[in-house]
């Protein structure tokens, strides 16, 4: 793809009900989350945007915080076989833990995803942080963070060495391999293996230089750059104008529970804060240094730079989360998605509705026509697979080739 064609991606994360507590908002309908019907009509929204996939995340454990969100989730993988047949073009991304499946597992279940889809399948290879997953699986224990990466490696280049010797070919080759990590050793895991990677990247500056450093890598190991996609996460609240778009945000804002969000961040960073001042900033001398998670590593520290760099108190750092926010007028948030794509600090986004239907109807009638007039997204598909809506190579000219 040369510069001049360069277009932004658009993913929609539609499992559920939208992004944080908001299951308790009179504008979602919590009794049809799970409802086929319900998630084909979000599947169709998407796609009706000629957004570039569908993204969910699978979950290893039940959320034990009421507050956050009701729970079990429906399991991705039989979702997203139903989705297939209600959908035509659009792309099937789901997260699949390589730390509690098996290689063959892998293989067999995104290919059998990918022959249903006509070639629309993508593998978003996690390494699971939850610790508490591990009895779900009788395991002892956890692994630890990077021996869950050597185990990774492992299991991808298996899964990749199956693909290459089936006997039925696959429609685009193989799924697109996706990522999700940004500590030290997912960022060079994905510099290897990863043709888009998800990343949580609040600040601008942050972001363009995990852009940069990710595609450096990869270029180092003899991979084009270009094929190598930056997705952060983005929360975007729009309305018809700032003064609407101000009150739908103050309104989702009181579903935010401070003292369920205090609870998971301690957790998060191994240390308590729960017993601090609401209002006040988060004193500097309660934290770490550098995170030592055993979890996501990546996102506590990404947790702890908010707080020292915005001096921000609890309920700040709740209400604002990890992920990228933008609010306004749909010029506004245009305008910030179009410097953060042409800034290189993004290919795209991993769009996270703040509340779902409705969240996602306001992207897809107001956005994405507004990101069209401005040349910066499709109108129209130019393929029928993922990897074609990527602007990604078939397999074999140009993607990674994963070997021992």
């Amino acid at each position: 793809m040369t510069v001049h064609e360069r277009r932004m991606h658009l993913n929609a994360c539609a499992l559920g009900l939208g992004f944080g507590p908001v299951w308790r908002l009179p504008l979602t309908q919590p009794e049809r989350n799970g409802d086929l019907d319900y998630l084909i009509e979000l599947a169709r929204t998407a796609e009706r945007g000629k957004m570039d996939a569908l993204f969910a995340a699978d979950f290893y454990a039940a959320s034990d915080r009421v507050e956050s969100s009701p729970s079990p989730h429906t399991e991705p993988l039989t979702l997203f076989a139903a989705l297939a047949g209600a959908t035509e073009r659009i792309g099937l991304v789901i997260s699949a833990s390589t730390t509690y499946n098996e290689s063959f597992h892998l293989a067999n279940a995104f290919a059998s995803l990918d022959h249903l889809s006509g070639g629309r399948a993508g593998w978003n290879m996690v390494t699971t942080a939850v610790e508490s997953v591990h009895a779900n699986y009788s395991r002892e224990s956890h692994l630890e963070h990077d021996l869950r990466y050597e185990r990774a490696e492992r299991v991808v280049l298996e899964a990749v060495g199956m693909w290459k010797r089936w006997a039925q070919p696959l429609p685009q080759g193989r799924p697109v391999l996706v990522q999700a990590g940004s500590s030290e050793v997912g960022k060079q895991f994905a510099s290897r293996h990863a043709e888009v990677v998800f990343t949580a990247q609040p600040v601008l500056d942050a972001a363009k230089e995990f852009y940069r450093d990710v595609k450096s890598r990869a270029s180092a190991l003899g991979r084009q750059p270009e094929h190598v996609l930056i997705l952060p996460g983005l929360v975007p609240i729009v309305a018809a104008t700032e003064a609407e778009t101000k009150e739908l945000e103050r309104e989702l804002n009181t579903f935010v529970s401070v003292e369920s969000g205090a609870k998971r961040l301690s957790q998060m960073l191994e240390t308590d804060l729960t017993s601090l001042h609401p209002d006040e900033p988060i004193p500097l001398e309660a934290l770490p240094a550098v995170s030592t998670s055993d979890g996501m590593r990546s996102r506590v520290q990404l947790v702890l730079d908010l707080i020292r760099d915005q001096r921000l108190s609890v309920r700040q750092l709740v209400a604002q989360g990890t992920h990228l926010k933008m609010s306004g007028s749909t010029v506004q948030v245009a305008d910030r998605m179009e410097r953060w794509f042409k800034e290189r600090a993004a290919d795209g986004f991993n769009v996270l509705f703040p509340y779902l239907p409705g969240g996602m109807d306001s992207f897809v009638d107001r956005l994405i026509p507004e990101l069209q007039n401005r040349g910066l997204f499709r109108t129209e598909y130019d393929g029928c697979t993922l990897r074609s809506h990527y602007g990604l190579p078939p397999v074999g000219t140009g993607s990674p080739e994963v070997t021992r």
